[in-house]
């Protein structure tokens, strides 16, 4: 079976020990928009392809429950999770197609 064509990376996830020194690096010197954000996570717009994602070391230790879904617990220790698009479907490095 063939490679399905990527039509590049979803989300980024970076873990940072303090919101008030990262955010403003993204946000000033990188120039990021902020889409989202919380007490455990900061959202912000890749080029309008994909998510730049700050996390709070430690903060995301349990699952959450949204309407579609659940994110399981994570804190940058446990591996990485990449998140591609691809033509007609999702895709995760744990081998899930979401078509």
């Amino acid at each position: 079976m063939p490679c399905p064509l990527s039509l590049g990376i979803l989300e980024t996830a970076l873990y940072v020990d303090a919101f008030e020194r990262a955010c403003p690096f993204y946000e000033q010197v990188l120039g990021l928009n902020g889409i989202y954000r919380d007490a455990r996570l900061c959202a912000y717009d890749a080029g309008g392809r994909g998510v730049l994602l700050l996390f709070l070391r430690g903060h995301s230790l349990a699952t959450v429950h949204l309407p579609g879904g659940t994110i399981p617990p994570h804190d940058g220790h446990d591996g990485h999770l990449l998140d591609w698009q691809l033509a007609g479907s999702f895709y995760n490095i744990y081998g899930i197609i979401y078509l």
